[in-house]
């Protein structure tokens, strides 16, 4: 974790905690099945590609654990994509 030194200049009024992870990201093809909700069935191969994401927060870095904000970046990233 980063504490962010200048958010305004960046583009990030209120920002006061980066985080950066890292995930591994495997490609996919479909299997021509379908699971039980209709969706195609994809089936990963290859090597996976390992990505850098980070995510801009206002809570104070103080203000949580290095796992509370791994749980923050699971649980919200999934809702907003």
């Amino acid at each position: 974790m980063f504490r962010a030194i200048d958010p305004v200049d960046a583009g990030f009024p209120g920002a006061r905690t980066v985080v950066r992870t890292y995930r591994e990201v495997w490609q996919t093809r479909r299997t021509g099945k379908k699971d039980k909700c209709g969706r195609d069935v994809r089936k990963p191969f290859g090597k996976p590609t390992k990505e850098v994401a980070w995510h801009v927060s206002s809570l104070d870095q103080d203000s949580r654990s290095a796992e509370q904000f791994a749980e923050i970046v699971r649980t919200q990233g999934a809702k907003t994509g």
